[in-house]
């Protein structure tokens, strides 16, 4: 019936999902088992989503939101490989292809990441694209801080191990997240 649906909307969003759905094909059965490549694989596959999105809803998507949600998606996929080495009791962490001597290498994969996204931020904040924009654009200073603040704090408490698994299963369920979107929404709403 998805399908059927599928083949009345456009066709570049039609061609975004085949491409989607053979990537999740190949990630589930191969690209998963390979260090690396399988986080670089999530996190693409979560920037395929909002092309897909835009896509669908007509939108011209900028190359800040690209760059942005790679790095951020690459921080988010790390968290998750580091809970699940961090859990594994195992030296070889199954089916993953990981070891647990990776564990320095994710962890500072993760925090670069998350650092280089709200560097993304700053950088896009202080773009002519953003001027044109926003009236305010002055405003939007203060969205940096507060994914900084929310990058930090889930890194300082997956590192006290008190993030259990998904890192976006514990930002669905964190009052930080929620304070922090409130915040957001409200600058965007100051800086239009």
């Amino acid at each position: 019936f998805s399908a059927l649906i599928a083949l009345n909307l456009n066709l570049s969003f039609q061609l975004i999902l085949l491409f989607y759905a053979f990537m999740t094909f190949i990630y589930s059965n191969l690209l998963k088992k390979i260090p690396v490549v399988d986080i670089m694989t999530l996190a693409c596959l979560y920037v395929v989503r909002i092309i897909s999105g835009a896509s669908i809803a007509s939108l011209e998507i900028s190359n800040w939101l690209i760059t942005f949600s790679v790095f951020f998606f690459l921080f988010l996929a790390g968290i998750k490989r580091w809970i699940e080495i961090e859990k594994s009791s195992d030296s070889l962490i199954s089916s993953r292809g990981y070891v647990k001597e990776d564990i320095n290498f994710i962890t500072s994969l993760s925090y670069l990441c998350g650092l280089i996204s709200v560097l993304i931020i700053c950088l896009y904040i202080d773009s002519q694209q953003a001027s044109l924009i926003y009236t305010n654009s002055r405003v939007l200073w203060f969205v940096p801080m507060i994914f900084l603040f929310w990058i930090v704090e889930t890194l300082f408490l997956v590192s006290r191990k008190e993030v259990d698994d998904d890192p976006v299963a514990y930002a669905l369920k964190s009052k930080t997240s929620y304070v922090c979107a409130i915040f957001l929404i409200t600058i965007f709403y100051f800086a239009t």
